[in-house]
């Protein structure tokens, strides 16, 4: 179900729920946001059960917009705020999941979204996958962006 409201901010989707609300103005102003609907599916499909303590939602986010900019609109440009980091979620976590994927593991996604599923999810994962810590990769990705100057 979606459904349109006047509200602050562009859309959610509710936990374990099927529905996925969109603001009014940003859709009105943004028609053709359709990658925004893909995020919002995403984390339909997503469908994590509670975890205590909660699932990082750096990593639930960055998948979604993964999904978003990686699988379903490739060709459309976005931009990435330098001064965050991949514990920021979305874009700038979508990035760097497509970097380690290209680099180490071309599952990473499909993996963390399974730990994720599994309740199993922990930083450690990524020397799991890689053989990397997570700051080390972080400061791999880094150090890579700085030389070309992305």
């Amino acid at each position: 179900t979606i459904i349109f409201k006047k509200m602050k901010g562009i859309a959610f989707t509710m936990a374990n729920t099927s529905t996925i609300t969109i603001g009014v103005d940003w859709i009105t102003e943004h028609p053709d946001d359709y990658g925004m609907v893909i995020h919002e599916l995403t984390h339909i499909v997503q469908n994590y059960p509670g975890a205590n303590p909660p699932l990082p939602s750096w990593v639930i986010e960055g998948i979604a917009d993964y999904v978003r900019y990686y699988e379903y609109e490739p060709e459309k440009p976005f931009g990435l705020d330098h001064k965050h980091t991949y514990r920021d979620g979305y874009s700038m976590a979508a990035t760097f999941f497509d970097w380690v994927q290209r680099k180490y593991d071309p599952g990473l996604v499909v993996k963390l979204n399974a730990h994720l599923q599994a309740k199993t999810y922990s930083d450690v994962l990524f020397k799991e996958f890689t053989g990397k810590r997570l700051e080390r990769l972080w400061d791999d990705f880094k150090a890579e962006r700085s030389e070309k100057k992305e």
